[in-house]
């Protein structure tokens, strides 16, 4: 593929954008073709140095605010005719009623694995406690023995211990659930991504 043809198909799948975004990314990856030509690539070698048009198609429209991608979705290629303004406001309650709904539901879940993540957190919070309250117990049973005031303190240490692997797994688990709602939020934004041929 060469220079040309690989700026009509990036423009042809970024075309959804306002005017102006197009141009800006077309000016970059032109450039940066430019670029790899004067490093002595031929232009088709600094076209192959480059990803697939669609993968960074996709990519900048995944950077895209989605109130950018909402207005141009909704928004028809050869503008509004009187019966699309007609439709739409009739179907209005059932268009909102369920954008309303696909918000409440995305929220739902986000908020619940955020929730599940904050419980963990703090049941080995409420372990570490333990832990500590046992190091310091033997301080305040003197009176109980040596050999108590030693099963105390072991016994301390191992909660501790115990909870500072559960803090490892607290680590993967807020890590998860972070590439999780990355992941829906892709998903919602991918709704609004016009596929292109």
């Amino acid at each position: 593929m060469n220079k040309t043809d690989f700026l009509y198909s990036l423009r042809m799948k970024l075309s959804q954008l306002p005017h102006d975004e197009v141009e800006k990314h077309i000016s970059y990856y032109e450039e940066m073709i430019a670029d790899r030509m004067e490093d002595g690539m031929t232009e088709y070698e600094a076209v192959a140095s480059l990803e697939d048009v669609s993968v960074i198609a996709e990519r900048i429209l995944q950077d895209t605010p989605i109130t950018t991608l909402m207005k141009t979705k909704v928004k028809p290629k050869n503008g509004w005719t009187t019966a699309a303004v007609i439709a739409a406001i009739i179907g209005s309650p059932i268009w909102i009623a369920l954008l309303i709904a696909l918000a409440v539901v995305v929220i739902a879940v986000v908020a619940t694995l955020w929730g599940a993540a904050i419980a963990v957190i703090a049941v080995v919070a409420a372990i570490v406690l333990t832990g500590i309250l046992l190091l310091i117990a033997p301080f305040f049973m003197i009176g109980s023995g040596l050999p108590v005031m030693l099963m105390c303190f072991a016994g301390g240490l191992g909660i501790i211990g115990i909870a500072l692997l559960g803090f490892v797994g607290v680590k993967y688990l807020v890590k998860g659930i972070a590439a999780l709602c990355r992941a829906i939020g892709r998903g919602v934004k991918s709704i609004f991504i016009r596929k292109e041929n």
